[in-house]
């Protein structure tokens, strides 16, 4: 049975995460451990899984593989080591040609031998064309895919309320439901492979463009000298209130633009947006976020759209 959602709260809150049975059990391996994949592996590892995963050589990748193997994890130096480790693989990284990389690049999934991984789980946001011609390759080799990319924070993550949208063959989805549950509180299937990370690209698409619009609404505003709290209220109880309307405006009132979802990474996703959506719109959009990464906001949060905008109005 599924974990009990109410029992998925912080740990240290007194509340117990129910298991799976143990037939239920599956070996995991997992890449990319970063401040998301950390989260979802701490879950995996809570629900009963066993789970062996890829340290990269870099410090924060050391520090997370040393938390996860003191919570029982198995830690391994190459990714050849955790294919040949697991049945289910899940992948955890930037974009898509890191994704290409590690699962059909040089060195990858498909170039290693004694590969046990059976089922690949991408909860990366990608290309939905580039998630279509890896499960392609994969296919032919006898291993399946899902793209399952999440919605959700760092903490979301650690909690186990992340928001998963899945896509892939329908029955591979059904036979790793329960995975997909013991890390998120909303697991829904769209359809053929690339349709979970569509759905997640116009998730992301609509929350930067709602953030980017208000920063510089916000900004014309102001200089009208029309006081914040008005303007939020009134746009807040009405049909402009958004997503992306709150995330930004709670950014400009309180004045805490520190990083939650990277610029660069919201740069990213509108490219994706620009091939798979063709409206115009998007584009200046594009145009807009580059403007920012170039101008030093690139690592930065995407709120930070705001500050580039007040620089060049």
């Amino acid at each position: 049975m599924p974990p009990c959602r109410s029992c998925s709260a912080d740990p240290g809150e007194g509340n117990e995460i129910h298991r799976y049975d143990r037939r239920d059990m599956k070996s995991i391996g997992m890449i990319g451990i970063g401040a998301m994949g950390n989260g979802i592996a701490k879950n995996l590892l809570k629900a009963g899984h066993s789970l062996s995963v890829y340290m990269r050589d870099t410090p924060s990748s050391a520090a997370s593989a040393g938390e996860l193997r003191t919570l029982g994890a198995s830690v391994h130096s190459g990714m050849s080591a955790v294919f040949s480790a697991a049945e289910i693989l899940v992948v955890c990284v930037p974009n898509s040609t890191d994704v290409e990389g590690i699962l059909i690049g040089k060195d990858g999934l498909l170039e290693s031998k004694g590969v046990a991984v059976k089922t690949v789980l991408d909860f990366s946001t990608s290309h939905p064309e580039s998630t279509r011609k890896i499960a392609s390759f994969l296919e032919a080799k006898g291993i399946e895919m899902l793209d399952t990319p999440m919605t959700g924070s760092v903490r979301e993550a650690a909690n186990g309320t992340l928001k998963i949208i899945v896509g892939g063959k329908r029955d591979v989805f059904e036979e790793h439901k329960q995975v997909l549950e013991s890390v998120s509180e909303l697991v829904l299937y769209a359809g053929g492979h690339g349709s979970g990370n569509l759905v997640k690209l116009a998730n992301n698409y609509l929350s930067i463009l709602d953030q980017a619009v208000t920063a510089g609404i916000s900004i014309v505003l102001e200089r009208s000298n029309i006081p914040a709290e008005v303007y939020t209220e009134y746009l807040g109880k009405s049909s402009a209130n958004s997503g992306g309307f709150k995330l930004m405006m709670n950014r400009i009132n309180t004045g805490d633009f520190s990083r939650k979802f990277e610029l660069g990474l919201a740069l990213k996703d509108i490219g994706y947006c620009k091939d798979v959506f063709r409206i115009p719109v998007t584009g200046i959009l594009y145009d807009l976020l580059k403007g920012a990464s170039d101008a030093g906001y690139h690592n930065q949060d995407v709120g930070t759209v705001y500050t580039y905008l007040k620089e060049i109005l």
